[in-house]
């Protein structure tokens, strides 16, 4: 066989990317259909903020975005001793039960708080914190935690295990305000930490709500004006009693638009946006959504082995709220602690364990750090001592 020369073959210099991005669709004409449905489904499992942010910049590095709205954490009460009866199960049919109700749980949560416009911002198997922007944000969120407790009294305030009958409740605890979600990392894995006063007053009220119960501040009560009804209980915090009026459903987002180009421009806007958005995923679910990309429901996977977790208070941060609204300024101060998240990132991969996420507490932010998963070691107690030492 011969090969052409000359110009037979376009010259390196001139246009190659468009040419192969061309034949490449030319040889795989579905290609655009299929890496549209995977922005769909990775866009499902981020904040709604960051994708945002993102489809219309995709920024690589760390920033900060101003934002404003009422968070809401709710927190089931009585998961801790069933899931550590199923801890006791050697056996992969353990964890399936127990992740299959903590999908139930995700979906109550999940589909109420996302018909009133709420963006969940971190789940950790139990609890779950949204975020709600817009008007009437406050009186959307105290709608979509009473429905949230409605639903569960019907459907979880008992569940039947092989262990028998378990009582799993909810406290819900409302935080009003300005805040700062921080952006951390790059291409290795990147991280939401919403950090401001909202935070520390949701918590605050969470930790002080009873099961079934709803507690929010005075920001969230003055912000509800005359529609809500509660009782002062002391600190700052209000019990929810009721609203007068629901206010109307905000709706689910809407998915992702994207732009009406040509198809090599459409396929070089959607893949620059995987690139930045993909790092934010859990590990080990991109394979997953890249096996089989679906909006079908958002489901957790089981998976039983033994672990060791680290947790990592990530104290002593800048206070930001000085910067709100001030892009220059918010981006300039968060290069210290976007160094400081790798440099403790990178320490954790030496030892190969992973940064599960970074979660929110009233105190601030925290690292939750796995050895064990996804890859598994013998010796991954000693991992961990070792990472904590040198960190």
């Amino acid at each position: 066989m011969t090969l052409l020369s000359g110009d037979a073959i376009p010259k390196a210099e001139v246009g190659m990317s468009a040419y192969w991005l061309e034949r490449l669709l030319y040889y795989h004409p579905s290609l655009l259909l299929y890496v549209r449905d995977l922005l769909d489904a990775v866009t499902a499992y981020i904040p709604r903020v960051i994708v945002d942010a993102i489809l219309e910049s995709p920024v690589m590095g760390p920033f900060g975005l101003s934002l404003e709205g009422t968070l809401m954490f709710a927190d089931i009460d009585g998961f801790t001793p069933l899931a550590e009866r199923f801890s006791q199960m050697a056996s992969q049919e353990g964890a399936e039960e127990l992740t299959e109700l903590v999908n139930r749980f995700l979906d109550i949560l999940m589909g109420i708080a996302l018909k009133y416009g709420g963006d969940l911002q971190k789940f950790g198997g139990d609890a779950g914190m949204f975020l709600f922007q817009g008007p009437e944000h406050a009186l959307r969120a105290v709608a979509a935690s009473l429905e949230v407790q409605q639903a569960m009294k019907s459907q979880m305030r008992e569940v039947e295990t092989r262990f028998g009958r378990f009582p799993l409740r909810v406290a819900i605890g409302l935080g009003c305000g300005r805040l700062v979600g921080l952006s951390f990392g790059d291409q290795e894995g990147r991280e939401l930490a919403p950090v401001g006063p909202p935070l520390l007053s949701m918590g605050k009220a969470q930790m002080a709500a009873p099961p079934e119960e709803i507690l929010l501040d005075a920001l969230t009560l003055e912000a509800c004006g005359p529609s809500l009804y509660c009782e002062p209980v002391g600190e700052g915090l209000y019990q929810v009693v009721g609203l007068r009026d629901f206010p109307s459903a905000h709706g689910a987002f809407s998915l992702i638009q994207v732009p009406q180009l040509e198809d090599q421009e459409r396929l070089t806007w959607i893949l620059s946006r995987l690139d930045a958005l993909t790092p934010y995923l859990a590990p080990g679910l991109l394979e997953r959504l890249v096996a089989a990309p679906s909006l079908d429901r958002l489901r957790l996977w089981s998976d039983h082995r033994q672990v060791t977790i680290m947790m990592l208070s990530v104290a002593g941060l800048t206070d930001l709220m000085p910067y709100w609204g001030d892009d220059t300024r918010l981006q300039q101060a968060i290069e210290g602690p976007d160094a400081a998240f790798k440099q403790m990132r990178d320490t954790v991969h030496r030892y190969d364990g992973i940064v599960n996420m970074i979660g929110v507490s009233p105190k601030g932010p925290y690292l939750m750090v796995l050895f064990g998963a996804p890859r598994s070691h013998e010796d991954d107690p000693l991992r961990a001592v070792l990472a904590a030492l040198e960190l």
